[in-house]
């Protein structure tokens, strides 16, 4: 089989942010939102893929009308889309959200075809032949994905490959939040990179800390 081989993978959400139109407080505050293609991990990728990197993202969108334009933008980006799944299980995943001048936006979570991520040989094989990969904590909040991901990261640590992560949890993604972090344990253990926020840390630790000791 021939060797596939890219500078970056992201693996995860693939989703649509509906985004305010204004600066408000609320989500109900909101009369307009505008449409984009949105996920951490898609985001990220679009970036690489601009400072001319060898893309590809492996994710999961509904067989509709948001998937079709998520997978068109990626496209338009330069990204590999190879190993982006269609799945008739659930729609599209959608998060309208607040723009806001600063502080923390207001949003919602209508969680969607993100979580269906299935362990494909050929995103295995795209694991291993890699520099850099890359996922989130949404990403990682339910299975399939979760399971999906965690095996990818094991084959890309296994073939030397770089591993981040960006630890945006939310209680909206996984309210459980002990096995919540009892997972990301399993998932540092074939980390390099990670870019914790103080939001982060405060929604998943909970206690007044230092934000040296909330890094730690």
């Amino acid at each position: 089989m021939a060797k596939i081989s890219f500078d970056f993978i992201a693996l995860g959400e693939a989703l649509i942010d509906f985004i305010s139109r204004d600066e408000v407080a609320t989500l109900g505050a909101a009369d307009y939102y505008q449409r984009f293609a949105g996920g951490e991990p898609a985001n990220l990728a679009r970036n690489m893929s601009l400072f001319g990197n060898r893309v590809a993202i492996g994710t999961c969108v509904g067989d509709d009308s948001f998937g079709h334009y998520i997978k068109a933008q990626l496209d338009k980006s330069g990204i590999d889309t190879s190993f982006v799944q269609t799945t008739l299980e659930a729609n599209t995943t959608l998060v309208p959200i607040t723009r806001t001048a600063g502080g923390t936006p207001d949003f919602m979570v209508c969680r969607g075809a993100d979580a269906y991520l299935k362990p494909a040989q050929g995103l295995m094989d795209a694991a291993a032949n890699c520099r850099l990969v890359h996922t989130s904590a949404f990403a990682i909040s339910r299975d399939p994905a979760r399971s999906t991901i965690l095996e990818a990261l094991k084959i890309a640590r296994g073939n030397n490959a770089l591993v981040s992560f960006d630890p945006n949890y939310h209680p909206a993604i996984q309210s459980d939040i002990p096995e919540f972090t009892s997972f990301l344990k399993r998932i540092y253990k074939y980390v390099d990179i990670t870019k914790p926020s103080l939001d982060d840390c405060a929604r998943i630790f909970s206690s007044e800390l230092e934000p040296s000791e909330y890094a730690q």
